[in-house]
């Protein structure tokens, strides 16, 4: 027959066994969520350039990025895909030469603090000509 106190150390050593079950359940998902928003941060990232993400906020929950895409070459097609968080966008080194609004249009583009121009060749702005 078993007593009292063999069948309450029983439960008491099941349930433990469940709650650290549970407790690494959590922990996975948590970390599994955590990986998948860190991730899909990037995820517009244009092949060629180079984005990183700062978060702040509580649980990162504001994100700004910098992109670099330094030195793509001419043959690049504009406007660039970049992440909607863009604050910062280097394009210098690219010989651009014409530089047009549509070139700098698109998700991305509205929420840029600082951009780097320079190194490019740029002989026209929009309708102007001849910057030399």
């Amino acid at each position: 027959m078993v007593s009292c106190e063999e069948s309450r150390r029983a439960r008491t050593e099941s349930g433990s066994k469940g709650t650290k079950s549970i407790m690494a359940l959590l922990v996975w998902a948590g970390l599994s969520l955590l990986l998948a928003v860190r991730s899909g941060a990037v995820r517009n990232c244009h092949p060629s350039c180079h984005c990183e993400v700062e978060s702040f906020g509580l649980f990162d929950s504001f994100s700004l990025t910098r992109v670099d895409c330094r030195g793509m070459g001419p043959s690049v097609s504009m406007p660039i895909p970049i992440p909607l968080d863009t604050t910062h966008l280097d394009l210098s080194s690219n010989d651009m030469g014409l530089l047009s609004d549509a070139m700098l249009a698109g998700p991305g583009y509205t929420t840029l603090i600082s951009l780097d121009l320079s190194s490019n060749r740029i002989t026209k702005v929009g309708g102007q000509r001849n910057l030399k």
